[in-house]
């Protein structure tokens, strides 16, 4: 298990907390859901910065902007390439199965993605959104 800092656990919680409050607002929960179009250029963009060597993170030239959290990346892997496989159906924030190619060390693996949020849209790997939601 990787340890978690208290203030990105801080910051995932209160993002939730602010989310379920906003109906009071005038937004929905269903507001912070990106379409399917965006949410899968959304993962693209972040791939895409990935297989180009940029930093895990903010993505600044997206718009809007990306938010990527994905420990494999952060940890030094290198993407060689990947395939956007299928959504999976249901309510919530939109998942996706994509196909990795990485270098250091080679392997291919099919991974799960998680995509929620208005600007920044966040793109989490399965594990970390796991991790940073206490799931």
């Amino acid at each position: 298990m990787y340890p978690v800092s208290m203030t990105a656990r801080a910051r995932t919680i209160g993002g939730w907390l602010l989310l379920a409050l906003l109906p009071g607002c005038g937004l929905s929960q269903k507001d912070y859901i990106p379409t399917k179009d965006k949410a899968r250029k959304s993962l693209e963009t972040a791939l895409t910065a990935w297989q180009g060597g940029q930093s895990p993170g903010k993505i600044g030239s997206a718009s809007p902007t990306v938010q990527v959290v994905d420990s494999g990346w952060k940890a030094g892997q290198k993407l060689s390439e990947f395939t956007i496989l299928d959504e999976e159906p249901g309510d919530g924030p939109r998942w996706f199965s994509v196909r990795l190619r990485l270098e250091n060390p080679k392997s291919e693996l099919v991974v799960r993605y998680v995509v929620l949020g208005r600007d920044p849209i966040w793109v989490y790997r399965e594990e970390d959104y796991k991790r940073a939601t206490g799931m």
